[in-house]
């Protein structure tokens, strides 16, 4: 199973729901957002299973966040490489 990275406006928006999401047994976790990725001025991105995006998707809108983008974090040859995956 792939891990995802979810960026968000704010730091503290990422910070908020990933307590939201281990609070409810997820794990989500709030990481530094890699530079390859960032895009907006937000440092901080959540780190959680490809099979847990719909109940990220599910959080975040009750708590009234938006995410702007998803990425799979995909390895190969001991290289890390970023996809997009949301928006499609």
């Amino acid at each position: 199973m792939h891990e995802c990275l979810a960026t968000m406006d704010s730091g503290n928006f990422a910070v908020a729901l990933a307590h939201n999401l281990k609070t409810e047994g997820y794990d989500a976790r709030v990481i530094p957002t890699p530079c390859r990725i960032s895009r907006t001025g937000c440092g901080y991105c959540i780190r959680i299973l490809e099979n847990h995006i719909p109940v990220l998707f599910n959080k975040s809108s009750q708590m009234g966040y938006v995410i702007r983008e998803i990425y799979r974090v995909e390895t190969h040859n001991g290289k890390t490489k970023y996809v997009l995956i949301y928006p499609a």
